[in-house]
């Protein structure tokens, strides 16, 4: 049995995938399974109209555009708004049917072409307009020539519109072969099926006919001559197709063209000498039933293959240029598989993913990226395959061998590259592969080219001539180790080698003689170890160690005997968490130390801390286990919930993760970057081994800038999209001064995945960190002008002095508390004392001093309300973002000098979109009303606090209060509102209203209350992942 690397398996947006996952996983690589591509399935239960998708393009914004059976959806990665015909309004679609999409970029519109008829779409608008002239109204194909014209194709001929006239004429005839043999037949071009439409980069317009071959516009004779056709056209033998039949038109990079031919796969064609080159069938043979040859639609990707759809045959994946082919098919019950064997639609993003939509089952979404990303697995009932158990530790030695490290299965040699595992575990049965300890915890080769690996219980050395292993034992046993467990290993002078010890610290140790030296933690010098948990150990550049423990990272030197201590003080000069897992230092000789808590903090060479990597920057998690650099110079690192690569050059983060073709995303503590040898990366995850070839993986040229999607004014959409030809101006009235912003980064790869973070300039006195929220609420604004600035995290770029508002706010005063009326106060308050003065009777002085009285009580009611409106979220009357903010700030404060914990509970209520798109947004703010009573209800104690932060986001404040109560408080309002059955419709957790909530609780120290902040952001994230109706709590290091 040869081993062999299975591409990582990405899940499903459905549960399907899910439901398989790993088990499914490693059947696939129990069988040899050796498909290269896996789709990710998105259909009607995401939101589709129809499971039967015609058309996929992309606009100018980013949006996505999806015709289907039933209608046309504008896509944003998370939802899908519908286009459709509506009964007797002439500015909605003419039908329901769409057959085929053309962007128009130089108008900015969009047509779609349906069964029912001709329409565009302008994108500065959304508005609709029909073209009813068209004799035949089922469109089928459609294009805009560089002569500014529109040239439509039927199910009865072609048809054109000239430039600046509104009715479409017939095509230019049609001369074919038999034309000039002096019978002309009836014009294909006026009576048959025009399936394709293509203009090439030389200007040169091709048609594809159903029946009739591929015709080109003479536009000099003002008629289309036939290039191409069947056997039954009369045309020379390196004219002539396989079938009459052409679907589809591309050119390829040499200005050659390649035809989707119905019934004989591709033709080849070279307009310059007119001939068909040659033919690529797709049937191997009699009795392979799953494929055929009738191509419906082609496209060819950015790295020049050519996806070809077919009607019953799935989809074939050809390289022109080593001929390779290779096949996908429906496998029911097989992750990623395709989704149905009829080919509609085919589209590659600005971003890279292929979309295919098919005639029955949805889209299937396939990324590029995940070619690269391999894994291997463990093989049950196979003795040379990678054995059980999470992968602790890699190595690449210097004779070529791969050796893995496995905890509790212990050990496994791999000799060359595909062959099977010899496998190294106490229960082996010839005494040559026994080893002391199954744990692995560190394989090293040191400047002699030997291979050490530690382990739970001892070190152990390989001997190239026994081919088997010696084994050094601990002190307590009889041996000269310092510890027992061994989790590092440098090389260290004289052939001597740098031990990092479980429980013993750092100790300098020779095989022959033992201990040299041993460093541990001392509490009363503070040069000392800071623990004595050693997990990583890396030779700095100026001749010192760095030591990464359980609290902190340490620079030994040892010329001066001393360590200096880089610890977790809650500045951003120190650590970013406390224990150090994984240490690398990179080219430059900047140091990366990996986390648990906390991200990556890098060290430049000098000592100084430079920068944090955190979820806030694009991490998976702030559990960072490996970190390794590629032969590109990137930084990899591995988390329990996914890879991130750091760009060395600008210091983006990408996110690779299960939606990016990892079949498991729990990384665990091995990496190791083959740099003298192919450049592969190697991970240990939970599961095995993952390979991944970073020259593979193209990074996208930006991050996709954040896009508004849809605006609103008291629940009334005023403004439903960004555009960038007009100016980002909104007006908003005093008495509708309630304003809430959705927006989308437009990345398709995986939108769960993307983190945001927004600020309104003029309110907001920082980046507000949004996590994967895509709306914000502001209410009862100050008069005045605000601009409003959304961010993907990863956008390294996005400081204000480089970007551009997405929104200019210009809230009206409130004529009220205008500085005006506030003049006229004054002036009226001078007035009636200066008839005070001049009134001489006791009795009309005392009534205009009653007159004074009232008037100043009113001015203090007024500057009251002012403040209440200021601080209150004027739907529900409970607080606002202003107030959580003061609120969170002073608790955070007080609570801090008293010792006392404070609990924050976060309250998302489930599927409320869905909700408002269902029943109205009036329904919406009767439900928002009816919780935020019932919030007010559970948090009866004087001090507790209830916030508003979000559309259908409430935050409680609880001073006082430990987890307990906090939890209590959260599990009563689940049972306050699920006694009062307020149905939804569309809920998929229940019948009723539910919610989720996030919970947590500590004692604020000299830290920022953000921490707290940010594990009850994750707790709610968790809770809404884990399937909503539930309450998660935050995870806090001590």
């Amino acid at each position: 049995m040869n081993t062999k690397y299975y591409p990582c398996n990405p899940a499903g947006l459905r549960g399907s995938i899910r439901r398989f996952g790993i088990l499914g996983f490693l059947l696939l690589a129990a069988l040899g399974f050796s498909q290269t591509m896996y789709f990710d399935q998105i259909d009607r239960r995401d939101g589709l109209a129809s499971s039967s998708v015609s058309g996929i393009l992309q606009d100018t914004y980013g949006f996505l555009w999806i015709g289907t059976q039933s209608g046309l959806h504008r896509y944003d990665g998370y939802r899908f708004e519908l286009f459709e015909y509506e009964p007797f309004n002439v500015e909605s679609l003419s039908g329901n049917v769409v057959q085929t999409l053309y962007m128009d970029d130089a108008h900015n519109r969009i047509w779609v072409g349906t069964y029912q008829g001709l329409n565009s779409i302008d994108l500065t608008t959304l508005k609709v307009t029909r073209y009813p002239s068209l004799p035949n109204n089922v469109i089928v194909s459609i294009l805009r020539d560089s002569q500014d014209d529109i040239w439509v194709g039927t199910l009865g001929g072609l048809h054109r519109l000239p430039r600046g006239e509104t009715d479409f004429v017939p095509a230019p005839p049609s001369r074919t072969a038999a034309a000039d043999q002096g019978s002309p037949p009836e014009d294909p071009l006026a009576t048959e099926t025009i399936r394709d439409i293509f203009e090439d980069t030389q200007g040169n317009l091709w048609v594809g006919v159903v029946n009739a071959g591929l015709y080109r516009l003479d536009r000099e004779a003002g008629q289309f001559v036939l290039a191409a056709g069947g056997a039954a056209m009369g045309l020379a033998p390196e004219r002539t197709l396989s079938s009459p039949h052409v679907m589809d038109i591309e050119e390829l990079g040499d200005g050659s063209l390649v035809l989707g031919i119905w019934g004989a796969g591709l033709a080849f064609f070279d307009p310059g000498t007119v001939r068909v080159t040659r033919e690529q069938s797709f049937l191997a043979g009699p009795g392979d039933e799953q494929k055929n040859n009738f191509v419906y639609k082609i496209m060819q990707t950015r790295d020049g293959r050519i996806f070809a759809g077919t009607w019953g045959g799935g989809l074939f994946v050809f390289d022109s240029q080593d001929r390779s082919l290779e096949h996908y098919v429906p496998n029911p019950g097989t992750p990623g598989a395709l989704a149905h064997d009829i080919v509609y639609s085919l589209f590659q993003d600005a971003g890279g993913i292929i979309w295919i939509g098919t005639h029955g089952n949805g889209i299937n979404k396939y990324n590029p990226r995940t070619k690269a990303f391999q894994e291997m697995v463990h093989s049950p009932g196979d003795p040379g395959s990678l054995s059980t158990g999470t992968v602790t530790s890699i190595l690449r030695d210097s004779r070529g061998r791969l050796w893995i490290g496995t905890y509790n299965g212990g050990l496994n040699l791999q000799t060359r590259e595909g062959g099977d595992f010899r496998r190294f575990a106490t229960s082996a049965a010839q005494r040559a592969d026994r080893i002391q300890n199954d744990i692995i915890r560190v394989i090293y080769e040191d400047d002699s080219q030997t291979v050490w690996v530690g382990t739970n219980l001892g070190l152990h050395r390989f001997n190239e001539e026994s081919e088997q292993f010696d084994f050094f034992s601990p002190l307590e046993q009889g041996g000269n180790l310092p510890d027992q467990t061994i989790l590092s290993i440098l090389q260290g002078p004289d052939d001597l080698l740098w031990l990092g010890t479980y429980s013993s610290g750092l100790a300098l140790w020779s095989p022959e003689t033992g201990t040299v030296a041993q460093y541990r933690h001392n509490p009363s010098r503070e040069n000392s170890l800071s623990h004595n948990l050693i997990y990583a150990l890396e030779e700095h550049p100026q001749n010192s160690i760095w030591v990464a423990t359980n609290s902190g990272l340490n620079l030994f030197e040892p010329e001066r005997q001393r360590f200096t201590r880089f610890t977790y003080d809650g500045t951003r000069e120190g650590l970013a968490g406390g224990s150090v897992r994984s240490l690398l230092v990179d080219r430059q000789g900047n140091t990366w130390a990996g986390t648990t808590e906390g991200g990556i903090t890098i060290i430049s060479p000098q000592g100084e801390v430079v920068r944090h990597i955190t979820k806030e920057h694009g991490l998976p998690s702030n559990t960072v286990t490996s970190i390794t650099q590629d032969v590109l110079s990137n930084i990899w690192a591995g988390t329990n919930r996914g890879i991130a690569q750091v760009s060395i050059r600008d210091g983006a983060v990408s996110l690779f993760s299960r939606q990016q073709g990892l079949s498991n995303d729990e990384f665990a503590s091995g990496a190791f970057s083959d740099e003298t040898r192919d450049g592969m990366l190697y991970f240990g995850t939970q599961s095995g081994l993952a390979k991944v070839d970073p020259r593979q993986i193209s990074k996208p040229e930006e991050v996709p800038r954040v896009k508004l999607t849809n605006l609103y004014l008291y629940s009334q959409k005023v403004w439903p999209r960004e555009d960038d030809r007009e100016e980002k101006r909104l007006e908003v009235p005093f008495d509708r001064n309630y304003l809430r912003i959705e927006y989308s980064a437009l990345d398709f790869t995986a939108p769960s995945q993307l983190r945001y973070r927004y600020m309104l300039q003029g309110f907001d006195r920082d980046w507000i960190e949004a996590g994967s929220r895509r709306e914000v609420t502001y209410t009862n604004l100050p008069g005045g002008t605000y601009a409003f600035y959304v961010v993907d995290v990863r956008d390294t770029t996005s400081s204000l002095d480089k970007l551009e508002p997405q929104l200019i706010l210009e809230v009206e005063v409130n004529p009220a508390l205008s500085w005006w009326a506030f003049l006229l106060y004054g002036a009226g308050l001078l007035l009636m004392g200066y008839g005070v003065t001049q009134i001489r009777v006791t009795k009309a002085l005392n009534s205009q001093i009653e007159e004074l009285t009232e008037t100043r009580a009113k001015l203090e009611q007024a500057n009251e309300q002012l403040n209440y409106i200021s601080y209150h979220d004027s739907l529900t009357g409970v607080g606002n973002r202003r107030m959580y903010q003061d609120v969170i700030e002073s608790e955070w404060k007080r609570c801090r000098r008293t010792g006392s914990n404070l609990s924050l509970i976060e309250v998302d209520l489930d599927y409320f979109k869905l909700y408002n798109d269902t029943l109205g947004h009036p329904k919406g703010d009767e439900i928002l009303i009816t919780v935020a009573k019932l919030l007010q209800e559970v948090t009866a104690r004087p001090g507790d606090s209830v916030c508003r932060i979000g559309g259908e986001e409430f935050m409680l404040v609880l001073p006082n209060t430990h987890l307990d109560g906090a939890l209590t408080v959260a599990r009563r309002l689940q049972a306050l509102l699920r006694e009062r059955a307020i149905p939804h419709p569309k809920s998929n957790v229940g019948s009723y209203v539910t919610l989720s909530a996030g919970v947590g609780t500590m004692v604020p120290k000299d830290n920022d209350y953000r921490v707290l902040v940010e594990a009850v952001d994750s707790a709610l994230y968790r809770a809404k992942e884990g399937g909503r109706n539930r309450i998660c709590v935050g995870e806090l290091a001590e």
